[in-house]
């Protein structure tokens, strides 16, 4: 429910803080007073575009803010948990809207900058506002499909439809990205069928690579090796080796040391010992050369299989080691390619069965709408009688869509329909209708549809336009039914709905140093009673004109029921709001009527810092009507007594002070 409004630099208002109630509030005053400037202040909080001429002379910008008191698990908390906006669910949620006189403008919720669209899209979870001109949201045909289905109460068959159309556009998306896959991988299956053969007949096995690469390097180590000990083996013992060069030197040495002994000693020993040296290297070289004799054949198999890895390496760009695991992917692409048909195959068939899936369920929906738009169209004409719309006709017509526009919502459009005269054609209720014959359409809509929908607050702008006695008196009570499990704030020049609030506030303008201010007044039940005169009587009050304020007031404690019983709603129901103080007894209406005799003027209020609320010891609705009150016809379903009937001096009283139209206020 909203809770609280505060207005400050817009258009004529200064600062304005008006405090709300569950219930029924009702906005009165003269025509021009401001009243709807309270609307349009609230509108831009609901997303509305923002107006900078609407920013108060003088100023730089206005401000407007808003709390709204909604139960956890509602739409407005689910939306700002969907939009990843801050929230606590233990307190009010806080929106506000800054209009800069020179352009632009900001809104934030709960702190967080947000931009207009995201403002509407939660403006449409916390109120709506219905009037001659405000009534886009039951005009918008997507809408009113999801009116009809909440009425209707077929919440599971519109999950099986929703279910079937999300699988059917499943495997049509499988199917078209199979198409175009095979259509893509043509040419890749013809290079990839190569290629995968040529590496399975390699019969490449998982780390082969790394033990090629070692078994590489063990036989060259064995290779060169083998080939250094040959290559010492000639040079030791060769025709020009090293041992046969020894043995001539030591010969040639003996032939000569005689001649001087003791000066070639040392070289005798030096000679002897390197012909030694060298025969022992022979024998081991003779030992140490079969050690590394190799096959050359075997080296050469394995340095080609290595080369064959390389090869494979380079032409995919991946590294040798992880060939194995190329394999593996490129048998598995393949197989992939391969299969595609058979898959296009099997989806095809699955595409025919969710189709028929779908087929069902939404042709089982159509009829179930078809039925439902029948019921809805028969209780809302019901209740055009007795709200002056009694040749009009309301008719939901349920359209078959064509096959390209259908949808997660089934096959059908809903299209809202009316006729103001019998014999005339329908046509979709915003043409046909007026603006208050618009206005007073939505309001049976709204009583028939509010309990499915429970939207937390509505707002009703004068849709009581043009009508008086009984016809006002119809629009009171229903705007009663609605107050009775939804808040509703209604703006009204009509005795008969004013009488009907738990809270009134009156509108008016006043002047400070040459300057005109819009100020707003709660008003206590004796000034309620003045109010409602003044509204039957004109600028003077006469006592017969408190005289019926004071009966309208009784005939407003009355309760009053809706003779079309609504089916229970298909979704989980807000919990209950709090109820509310417990009332102080009735008030002695006489007396106050005695003591409203000599009236006093209202004292206006501040333009300043004005603080409004609807007061607790307003006039509520009892459980049972004292037995002296009188009622007036009751034309909301069932009718009141003849002995509580309303006399006829005050209902002309009544019905006279009405005009046949007032402009907005």
């Amino acid at each position: 429910m909203l809770k609280q409004l505060t207005i400050r630099e817009f258009v004529i208002i200064k600062e304005l803080t008006l405090k709300f109630q569950q219930g029924l509030s009702v906005v009165t005053g003269e025509t021009g007073a401001g009243k709807s400037i309270l609307l349009d202040a609230l509108g831009l909080i609901l997303g509305d575009e923002a107006d900078h001429e609407a920013v108060r002379y003088g100023a730089d910008h206005s401000e407007v803010e808003a709390l709204f008191d909604v139960p956890g698990g509602c739409a407005a908390r689910k939306f700002l948990a969907e939009n990843n906006i801050p929230d606590d669910p233990g307190k009010p949620i806080f929106v506000e809207r800054h209009v800069n006189a020179g352009g632009g403008d900001t809104a934030r919720v709960n702190g967080a900058a947000v931009d207009r669209e995201v403002l509407v899209n939660l403006g449409m979870t916390l109120a709506e506002i219905h009037g001659q001109f405000a009534n886009q949201g039951i005009l918008d045909p997507a809408r009113q499909l999801t009116f009809l289905d909440q009425f209707g109460n077929y919440r599971d068959l519109l999950a099986r439809v929703r279910a079937a159309w999300d699988e059917m556009k499943r495997i049509e998306k499988a199917l078209n990205d199979e198409r175009a896959f095979m259509a893509q991988t043509a040419d890749e299956r013809i290079t990839l069928t190569k290629t995968v053969a040529e590496m399975k007949k390699l019969k490449i096995k998982r780390g082969e690579y790394a033990e090629l690469d070692e078994k590489q390097k063990e036989l060259t180590k064995i290779k060169n090796i083998g080939e250094m000990l040959q290559a010492v083996q000639a040079q030791l013992v060769a025709g020009s080796g090293a041992e046969r060069a020894l043995i001539q030197a030591n010969r040639l040495h003996e032939r000569t040391r005689h001649f001087d002994p003791e000066a070639l000693a040392n070289l005798e020993r030096h000679l002897g010992q390197s012909l030694q040296s060298t025969r022992d290297a022979t024998a081991e070289l003779q030992i140490l050369m079969p050690n590394y004799e190799i096959d050359t054949s075997a080296l050469i198999a394995v340095e080609e299989r290595l080369a064959a890895f390389r090869r494979l390496s380079e032409l995919h760009d991946s590294p040798p080691e992880e060939i194995m695991d190329l394999y593996e992917r490129l048998s598995a692409r393949l197989l992939r390619i391969q299969n595609a048909a058979n898959l296009i195959a099997q989806l095809e068939d699955q595409l025919m069965d969710a189709r028929r899936e779908y087929n069902t369920n939404a042709q089982a929906l159509s009829k179930a709408r078809k039925i439902a738009a029948r019921e809805l169209s028969t209780a809302i004409t019901g209740e055009f009688p007795p709200i002056r719309l009694g040749q009009a006709e309301f008719r939901v017509e349920v359209e078959d869509l064509p096959n390209n526009l259908w949808g997660p919502l089934g096959i059908n459009a809903a299209v809202y329909t009316a006729r103001t005269n019998k014999g005339s054609p329908f046509g979709a209720i915003a043409r046909i209708a007026s603006g208050g014959e618009l206005a007073r359409m939505i309001l049976a809509l709204k009583v028939i549809l509010q309990r499915l929908q429970q939207t937390p607050t509505l707002i009703f702008d004068e849709i009581d336009t043009g009508v008086g006695g009984a016809t006002a008196a119809a629009v009171g009570q229903r705007i009663a039914l609605l107050a009775g499990d939804t808040q509703v704030l209604v703006v009204t020049h009509s005795p008969q709905v004013a009488s009907r609030g738990t809270g009134h506030m009156v509108v008016s303008k006043g002047e400070i140093n040459d300057v005109t201010y819009t100020q707003v007044k709660s008003l206590s039940p004796e000034e309620r009673i003045e109010e409602i005169a003044r509204m039957i009587a004109g600028a003077e009050v006469t006592r017969q004109a408190r005289d019926a304020a004071i009966s309208l007031l009784k005939e407003a404690q009355v309760p009053v029921k809706l003779s079309y019983a609504p089916p229970p709603a298909n979704e989980p129901a807000l919990p209950e709001p709090p109820p509310p103080p417990a009332p102080p007894p009735p008030p002695d209406v006489e007396a106050e009527a005695r003591k409203a005799a000599e009236p006093e003027p209202a004292p206006a209020g501040t333009p300043g810092g004005t603080e409004s609320s609807a007061p607790d010891t307003a006039v509520r609705p009892e459980a049972d009507a004292p037995e002296s009150a009188p009622a007036a016809e009751s034309s909301a379903g069932e009718a009141a007594p003849p002995d509580k009937a309303m006399s006829p001096d005050i209902a002309a009283t009544a019905q006279s002070s009405t005009p046949a139209s007032t402009p907005p206020g």
